[in-house]
């Protein structure tokens, strides 16, 4: 999945500088922990940035990152409580 982190701000410099901060803290970061307690492994795609609303006072960077992680399914399964063993006719409970 790529996920897309937004700054928008009204000065190019300070937009500048919040994006190479969350840039830097991610570059950082190998792996996010996530909710299910796998891992999910992060890697910095591109930035773009979009200065087309600059008439309005707005600066926006887009820091795109990809984000791999395992697909996990869970499913329930009857449970042995009370295991036998059945050797020369003779029955065994364990």
């Amino acid at each position: 999945r790529v996920v897309q982190i937004s700054v928008w701000t009204n000065d190019p410099k300070l937009r500048d500088i919040i994006s190479a901060g969350i840039d830097v803290a991610l570059a950082q970061t190998r792996f996010l922990e996530l909710p299910d307690g796998f891992g999910a492994r992060i890697i910095y795609k591109n930035s773009m940035v979009i200065d087309a609303l600059q008439k309005s006072n707005l600066y926006r960077r887009d820091l795109n990152y990809l984000i791999e992680y395992a697909t996990t399914t869970t499913e329930q399964v009857a449970a042995v409580i009370a295991p036998q063993i059945n050797q020369n006719s003779q029955l065994f409970t364990l």
